[in-house]
């Protein structure tokens, strides 16, 4: 298997003192002491507001890594795994964070529109009262991770986003690429407490 050429997040933004300055406020939110519902809603709408239409952007790529982040509580919470749409969806999120580009992220699209909610495909993914607008959740897909959320509890996501994006962000660990090598998904077994047999 050849070693993808993946670029260390620092050399992501380097470029742009704009997604640098995006990215302290994205870790200051992933810090932030707020209640989870509150923390993860305010995650969400200023997602929806700042990520932008670029495919292959360092805020696209954030956003597709929260979304693997909470794929991987949702896909330890109820079992799923192999064909089941979620894990797809999973995959294919994988791959474009691994190398993104417009048709990774078009696979990612597509295989996130079979698999709704889970994944910012085709619907709607505004947050409950809150419409179709931007901060809605619902124009970059970012609701995604309220859908998750109601299945496993916004604590989990929230703890789930900060333990996949903060070592990739402070440069250390690449956590989607060290599962790639470790040859696919792996689910830790500390992403989520498994689904109660009847709940």
């Amino acid at each position: 298997m050849e070693e993808p050429s993946v670029p260390r997040f620092a050399e992501l933004v380097a470029a742009s003192a704009e997604d640098a300055a995006w990215i302290r406020a994205l870790v200051e939110r992933l810090g932030s002491s707020s209640a989870p519902e509150r923390a993860l809603r305010g995650l969400v709408g200023w997602l929806d507001d700042t990520v932008g239409a670029g495919l292959v952007s360092v805020r696209m790529q954030v956003l597709v890594r929260c979304t693997v982040a909470a794929g991987l509580v949702l896909v330890r919470y109820h079992g799923w795994d192999g064909p089941h749409p979620v894990a797809i969806t999973l995959a294919a999120a994988e791959a474009y964070a691994r190398l993104p580009s417009e048709a990774a992220h078009d696979a990612y699209f597509a295989a996130a529109t079979n698999s709704y909610p889970y994944g910012a495909g085709d619907g709607c993914y505004g947050m409950a009262g809150a419409g179709c607008a931007p901060g809605s959740g619902c124009r970059t897909g970012a609701g995604t991770l309220m859908c998750v959320a109601h299945e496993v509890g916004e604590a989990a996501v929230l703890e789930a986003i900060g333990r996949e994006l903060m070592p990739w962000l402070e440069g250390a660990d690449d956590l989607v690429l060290a599962r790639y090598r470790a040859g696919g998904q792996k689910v830790r077994p500390d992403d989520a407490p498994k689904r109660e047999a009847g709940s």
